[in-house]
């Protein structure tokens, strides 16, 4: 299968969106590049460079449609994920948090979920999360973690990563090419140069249209805040399934699942699947209902952009402007769920798939091109 891997030449930006000017603090990358701004970056370059390097108006209506899943980072050869939100780092050990019953005592979580800890007989001390890699390599995620085994596992027995953060100071240029005084500034970037190793990201390919994607190999071209290059590669280096995993999930009947990449639902951290009222729904793409009874989900994280796309209001055209702040269900959340029927489980469906609806419900106006970006990829796996 098609896929871009993007390698940086620098330290990339991808802002949060705290308003940011000189002589009002810095400017802060988010931890790691949103689906969107990828995407965006793939859908400019690949229109530029079979057009010599322009970008007609008219395919503007064309590239929303271009459907991707990603970004992964990239380390040599070897894919990575954020690391699941129920690893509790303690001890040299990630203890596996789950639903638990509170032997009368009771919570007020929505539809009756359970919380989600350590098991009431655990030993487990603080957690270490400063000592922990923030990336899991996918397969080790899979066959490790993802699938039943004790109340923990050894840290050293996952492979992981963290990205270094790129810190520098700037002061604002006026007249002459000279420095204004006191109009200081920093900059924080994602270091993808830090390692031994070639380190980048990777995107699937799944739809581009007439247009083709493979001219992108051996070309250039900017990504992020400041403009910064990239180079782009096209090559087939999407994970493939790991055999154990597989065989473990066709037979599970407790099922959970990893965000991979931030989702968006309509309904805020629930996703649009789940009913509201009996929290049961069919597994995107898959005739296996479920019902969820956990969830463990970091604090949401912000998504802005600007819009370049001309717009017509007020019988006026508009060019572009700032899109409206959505809330991510950021990545590395996790979902349990337990098997209403006995529906035999598709492990295939359930290997980075997108968690995302087709947008059809009414409350999901305009989801359906997010899900074309890359948001809501998920892995499954047994608990």
């Amino acid at each position: 299968m098609t896929c871009v891997v993007i390698t940086p030449n620098s330290p990339l930006i991808f802002r949060d969106p705290k308003p940011f000017d000189t002589g009002a603090g810095g400017a802060v990358s988010l931890p790691f590049p949103t689906p969107s701004a990828v995407a965006g970056t793939l859908r400019t370059a690949i229109v530029r460079k079979a057009n010599n390097d322009d970008f007609p108006q008219a395919m503007a209506d064309t590239v929303v449609n271009w459907k991707f899943q990603g970004p992964l980072l990239r380390v040599g050869s070897e894919v990575y994920v954020p690391a699941p939100a129920d690893a509790y780092p303690e001890g040299g050990a990630f203890h596996r948090l789950r639903p638990v019953e509170l032997p009368g005592a009771g919570c007020n979580l929505p539809g009756g979920l359970k919380p989600v800890g350590l098991p009431l007989n655990s030993k487990a001390g603080k957690p270490e999360y400063g000592k922990a890699c923030d990336f899991w390599k996918v397969t080790d995620l899979a066959s490790q973690w993802l699938i039943p085994g004790g109340e923990s596992i050894d840290q050293s027995s996952i492979g992981g990563i963290s990205l270094e953060r790129d810190r520098r100071t700037h002061v604002a240029i006026g007249g002459n090419y000279a420095g204004v005084p006191g109009m200081l500034f920093s900059t924080e970037a994602i270091d993808f140069q830090g390692k031994e190793v070639t380190t980048g990201l990777v995107v699937k390919i799944v739809d581009t249209g007439n247009t083709s994607a493979d001219g992108l190999n051996g070309y250039t071209h900017r990504i992020g805040g400041e403009g910064r290059f990239a180079d782009f590669s096209v090559v087939d280096a999407w994970p493939t399934v790991p055999p154990t995993w597989k065989t473990t999930v066709e037979s599970a009947t407790q099922l959970c699942m990893v965000l991979v990449t931030p989702a968006i639902y309509a309904g805020g951290w629930r996703p649009h699947w789940i009913d509201p009222q009996t929290f049961k729904g069919k597994i995107p793409g898959t005739q296996t209902e479920v019902e969820l009874v956990g969830a463990r989900i970091p604090r949401w994280k912000p998504l802005a952009g600007w819009e370049i796309k001309r717009r017509l209001e007020n019988g006026k055209w508009i060019e572009g402007g700032p899109k409206p702040l959505r809330r991510m269900t950021p990545a590395g959340s996790v979902y349990f769920f337990e098997k209403v029927d006995n529906t035999e489980v598709n492990p295939d469906a359930l290997w980075l798939a997108s968690s995302m609806s087709d947008g059809d419900a009414p409350e999901s106006n305009g989801l359906a091109n997010l899900k074309h970006d890359g948001f809501g990829l998920a892995v499954w796996g047994a608990w």
